[in-house]
């Protein structure tokens, strides 16, 4: 999976809903590729062959692959949390002067490795992806094999609200509702997202620097390399490095993120609001980034170097 998505070539469709590959990297006709046993990719990982496989494997097997997929995040996030410690001063600027075009740009300049974040955030957004096929598949299945106990579980789910599903008493419960897949991808910050990063949130320090999660993503765009090759292919509607991917990424980890609890966290935070608060301050401060990258590209700036502004 990793080889053959984050090593180019291999891509999420959201029209196909699956992982397609482009022609060209199919071979021509005469190709040793085409004249091999295997399958394309865009046959094999696409929801219909999910749905096949979620049939031979069963909810507990599963389980087992997307908690797999799952677990993929646990060394990204401790890079991502690598990369705030890094730039701390920096997003602390940019928070505080990101509505004033001097302090914003100097911000934004003073920031490493940003292509990075930028890749290990697609890492993340295209497993999610595949994990959330997966969930689809297993729903479908269970509902035709088991339709009573997939509509308690949905009849269950309606009566809880987010945050009421992951209390430590109804865990239970969210296992089932992994097994079935009935969560689907409405419930992308399940138990198992948060325990694979619960560890690198234990502290009211470490939440602290985790509130520069936003800004940081925000800064994202300011990453020339990744966003010049997050060009569109009609083919399969999507950028051909996945950065259509780094969506699910964003909200799956500030929303994660703002949900574990740390030593010293106070019991009348509302974390629903807390989630509210932080996606709002993601999507204002990215506004103003890209906004100041549009008017210095007009401009001929050379601050910034030439990316089409439609890909960020």
């Amino acid at each position: 999976y990793q080889r053959r998505v984050h090593g180019g070539g291999v891509y999420y469709s959201p029209v196909r809903n699956g992982f397609v590959a482009h022609r060209t990297d199919l071979g021509s006709n005469n190709s040793k590729h085409n004249r091999s046993t295997a399958p394309p990719l865009d046959v094999e990982i696409d929801l219909v062959e999910i749905k096949a496989l979620c049939q031979l494997l069963g909810p507990y097997g599963v389980c087992v692959i997307t908690r797999n997929l799952t677990a993929l995040m646990e060394s990204r996030v401790r890079n991502i949390k690598e990369y705030l410690t890094v730039n701390r001063p920096g997003l602390q600027a940019l928070k505080e002067g990101y509505t004033i075009d001097s302090q914003c740009i100097a911000a934004l300049k003073s920031l490493k490795r940003l292509d990075d974040l930028v890749t290990n955030s697609l890492v993340i957004g295209t497993a999610l992806q595949l994990r959330n096929m997966f969930f689809d598949g297993i729903r479908e299945v269970v509902a035709e094999n088991t339709p009573h106990i997939a509509e308690l579980l949905q009849s269950c789910l309606k009566q809880c609200t987010a945050d009421f599903i992951h209390h430590p008493l109804f865990k239970e419960m969210q296992v089932l509702v992994d097994y079935s897949g009935v969560g689907g991808v409405t419930h992308v910050t399940n138990i198992n997202i948060m325990e694979n990063v619960a560890q690198h949130k234990q502290t009211q320090a470490d939440d602290q620097l985790w509130q520069l999660l936003p800004f940081l993503y925000a800064a994202s765009f300011w990453s020339t390399n990744a966003w010049r090759e997050a060009e569109y292919r009609v083919a399969f509607h999507g950028r051909q490095n996945n950065a259509h991917c780094m969506a699910l990424c964003i909200v799956s980890l500030i929303t994660s993120l703002e949900k574990i609890p740390y030593d010293g966290m106070p019991e009348d935070c509302d974390l629903k609001v807390s989630v509210r608060r932080s996606l709002e301050c993601f999507v204002r401060v990215s506004a103003f980034v890209l906004l100041r990258i549009h008017c210095l590209m007009r401009a001929s700036s050379k601050e910034v170097c030439d990316v089409p502004i439609h890909s960020l």
